[in-house]
C-alpha cells in the first residue's frame, strides 16, 4: 500500500469469493507458468504450508509467525480451529501471480488473499518481514472466522450461507492484525473531511474501494470503546440467531442500529474536526500540477538551459504510463503545459507492468529516464533517451526477479536500485553501466528500498526498517560503495522515514509519518533534521524544483496527485535515537517437511495457464 506508496501497495488486501471458477475458463487474459518449482511441504500444529526449495528460510519464518498468530486468535476470537490452515507460500508477486488456485488474474495492488471455497491462504513476499506477518495475520483472521462462522452454524444445525458484511470481515482481519496507524488516519481523515466517508448505514457504498478496510477497522474500534472488547467476537457467536446482521449488531450491542451509526460517526467528528484547525489544508498549501481520477505518481525532473520537463506515472486511462509537461512558471506559480505520453505500459511484452504502486522512476542530467517494467518472470530496468524519444538499453539479472526504483546517476554511469532475488530478500544493488558489472550492496532479510546517489557518485542513500528491531516502518541508511559497504544510520524513531531525494544543495527531502502525519522533512548534512510541510492528508515523493519550491505527490480526496509547494520556514524537528522494545527471540514450533505429492483439496499450485474474465 504504503505512500509512502508503499501504502498503497503494501496492505491493499481482498477477499476472492470463489462460487463458481471454472465458468471463467474461456475467455480473457492467461495466466503463464515461466518456471517449474519443487514444491514442499512444512507441517506445524496448525498449519500446512506449501512452499518451494528457493523459500525453505522464508517457509520456516512464515511457521513461527503463524503459530504465534493462532495461538493469539485463539484467546481473541474464542475458538479453536477445527483443521489446519492450507498457506500456500510465494516468495515474490510475480510468482503469485502465476497461481491457479484461484483463476482470475491477480492485480499487483493485492498483498495476500484467502479464497471462501476451500478456505485457502495465499501469500506472497515484499521484501518486509514486519509486514509479510501482518499480511498473514490478516489473512489467518479471515480463515479463523470463516472456520469459527461454520463451527458455530453447524453447531446449531444451521446450513445456510449466512455471512458477515464485508466491512466486518475486513475491519476484523484489520482489527486483529495491526495497531491504528498514521496511514490509517490518513485515508479516514481525508475520507471523512472531504465526503468519502459513509457511515453505517451505507458502508455498502465503500466496498469497491480501499475505504472499506479503513472503515471497518474504525468502526470496530468504535465498538471496542463504546461496547466492550468482547462484544467484536460476540458477533460472530450469535449468527447462529438470525439472518439478519442489523439485527443482530441492536441484539449484541444493546442499541438500535441507527444509533449506533450516529454514535460511531459523531466519535469520528471528535477525532478529526479538532484536526483542522491544527494541520494546513492541502488545497490552500499546494498548488495542483496535475489531478483527477487517475493516480498520478513519482514526479522526476529534468532540466536544460531552455527549459525545465516534468515527467511522472499515471494510470490515466487505465495503462500505466509515463508521460511528460513542461513545466512553465508564471508570477511565482508553477503549471503544466503539453502534456505527452512516452511510454505506455501493459500493452506489449516487456511493458506487462511499471509497477506504478512500488516503483519510482529517475531522469539523469544527461536526459536519460530510467525505469521498471515486468518483463515475462522478472522486471528489468529500462533507459529511455529523451532527446531521441526511444528506449535505447533494457537491463536484466537473471538471478533477480523484483527491481523497484532505479536511480540513475546525474553523469549516467551508474543505476542504483532495490532487488529482490528467488528467496525474496529485498537489497540494494548497483549497476556500473560502462563497466556492466552488478555489485550487491545488502545482503539480509532488511526491506531496503528507493535509493538515491549523491551527485558526487560517492553517497548512496535509502530506506530501510533494519533498525526497527522486527517492527514496521523505516529509517533512512547511508552507504559509501567504494568502500567496504558499512552502513550509516541517518534518521532515527520508530516511524516510517521513506522517498528520500537530494536537494540542490545536497540536503535530503524525504516523507515521513514521525509527527503523525505524512509531511517533508529535510535532513541536513550536520544531522539536524527540519519538519518543511504540516498537512495532515499526506504528502511524499519530494524533489527540489528550486529553492523556494518542491514538487511531491499528495494524497487528497481518496487518490494520488502531484502538486507543488512554496518552501516555509523550516521547523526543527527531533531525530532522536528510539530504542523500542525488544522483540522476543523466534522459536521454531515442532514441525515436519516432505516432498509435495499431489493433494486433491488443494489443486494445483501452478498450471500452464487459466483464464480469467
Amino acid at each position: 500500500m504504503s505512500t509512502n506508496r508503499a501504502f498503497l501497495c503494501s496492505i491493499l488486501i481482498v477477499i476472492l469469493v470463489i462460487s463458481n471458477a471454472f465458468a471463467f475458463f474461456n475467455f480473457g487474459k492467461n495466466k503463464v507458468r515461466y518456471k517449474t518449482l519443487n514444491w514442499k511441504t512444512l507441517t506445524t500444529n496448525n498449519t500446512k504450508i506449501y512452499y518451494y526449495s528457493d523459500e525453505e528460510e522464508l517457509a520456516i519464518k512464515t511457521a513461527i509467525y503463524a503459530e504465534e498468530i493462532v495461538k493469539h486468535l485463539e484467546i481473541e476470537l474464542q475458538h479453536n480451529l477445527t483443521r489446519k490452515i492450507p498457506i500456500i507460500l510465494y516468495s515474490n508477486h510475480h510468482t503469485f501471480q502465476e497461481t491457479q488456485v484461484i483463476p482470475m488474474i491477480i492485480p499487483e495492488s493485492v498483498g495476500g488473499l484467502t479464497e471462501f471455497f476451500k478456505g485457502r491462504v495465499l501469500i506472497p513476499f515484499d521484501g518486509s518481514l514486519p509486514r509479510f506477518k501482518r499480511v498473514l495475520n490478516h489473512e489467518i483472521v479471515h480463515f479463523f472466522t470463516l472456520n469459527k462462522v461454520n463451527y458455530i452454524m453447524r453447531s446449531h444445525d444451521k446450513y445456510d450461507n449466512f455471512m458477515p458484511p464485508l466491512w466486518y470481515m475486513e475491519g476484523l482481519s484489520e482489527f486483529y492484525s495491526k495497531t491504528w496507524t498514521p496511514e490509517d488516519d490518513m485515508v479516514l481523515y481525508d475520507a471523512f473531511i472531504y465526503g468519502l466517508y459513509r457511515p453505517l448505514e451505507d458502508i455498502y457504498d465503500t466496498y469497491d474501494s480501499y475505504l472499506v478496510y479503513k472503515e471497518g477497522h474504525s468502526l470496530l474500534l468504535f465498538i471496542e470503546e463504546e461496547y466492550g472488547r468482547d462484544k467484536i467476537p460476540q458477533l460472530l457467536n450469535e449468527m447462529w440467531n438470525t439472518d439478519n446482521w442489523e439485527e443482530l449488531m441492536e441484539s449484541v450491542l444493546g442499541e438500535d442500529y441507527h444509533i449506533i451509526s450516529l454514535k460511531w460517526t459523531n466519535w469520528l467528528r471528535e477525532r478529526y474536526y479538532p484536526m483542522v484547525g491544527k494541520y494546513d489544508p492541502p488545497e490552500l498549501k499546494t498548488s495542483n500540477l496535475i489531478s483527477g481520477d487517475a493516480i498520478y505518481v513519482s514526479p522526476a525532473i529534468h532540466r536544460t538551459d531552455e527549459t525545465s520537463t516534468l515527467f511522472y506515472v499515471s494510470n490515466y486511462l487505465g495503462y500505466e504510463s509515463i508521460y511528460t509537461s513542461r513545466l512553465i512558471e508564471k508570477d511565482g506559480k508553477l503549471s503544466l503545459k503539453e502534456k505527452e505520453k512516452i511510454v505506455k505500459g501493459g500493452l506489449k511484452t516487456g511493458m506487462e507492468s511499471l509497477h506504478i504502486l512500488r516503483s519510482r522512476i529517475s531522469v539523469s542530467d544527461d536526459g536519460l529516464l530510467a525505469f521498471v517494467s515486468k518483463s515475462g518472470p522478472i522486471d528489468r530496468i529500462n533507459i529511455y533517451d529523451i532527446k531521441r524519444g526511444e528506449i535505447t538499453n533494457n537491463i536484466s539479472f537473471s538471478d533477480i526477479v523484483y527491481i523497484s526504483s532505479p536511480f540513475i546517476s546525474c553523469d549516467s554511469s551508474l543505476i542504483a536500485f532495490s532487488g529482490a532475488d528467488i528467496s525474496g530478500k529485498s537489497d540494494i544493488y548497483l549497476y556500473d553501466v560502462n563497466d556492466n558489472l552488478l555489485k550487491r550492496l545488502t545482503n539480509d532479510w532488511f526491506d531496503d528500498r528507493h535509493p538515491i546517489i549523491s551527485r558526487d557518485n560517492k553517497t548512496i542513500v535509502f530506506s530501510s526498517d533494519r533498525a526497527l528491531k522486527g517492527y514496521e516502518g523505516y529509517n533512512l541508511f547511508s552507504i559509501s560503495p567504494d568502500k567496504d559497504s558499512e552502513i550509516k544510520q541517518l534518521t532515527f524513531g520508530k516511524c516510517t522515514d521513506t522517498h528520500p531525494s537530494f536537494s540542490n544543495d545536497n540536503t535530503i527531502l524525504f516523507s515521513s509519518d514521525r509527527s503523525g502525519k505524512y509531511n517533508i522533512y529535510e535532513l541536513k548534512a550536520n544531522g539536524q533534521l527540519y519538519k518543511m510541510t504540516n498537512t495532515a492528508t499526506g504528502l511524499f515523493e519530494p524533489v527540489e524544483y528550486d529553492n523556494e519550491t518542491i514538487i511531491a505527490t499528495c494524497y487528497l480526496n481518496g487518490t494520488m496527485r502531484i502538486v507543488s509547494i512554496k518552501k516555509s520556514p523550516p521547523v526543527i524537528s527531533e531525530n532522536v535515537y528510539e530504542n523500542g522494545i525488544e522483540k522476543e527471540p523466534e522459536t521454531m514450533p515442532e514441525t515436519s517437511i516432505e516432498e509435495y505429492n499431489a493433494d486433491f483439496a488443494l489443486d494445483f499450485l501452478q498450471a500452464e495457464a487459466v483464464y480469467s474474465p
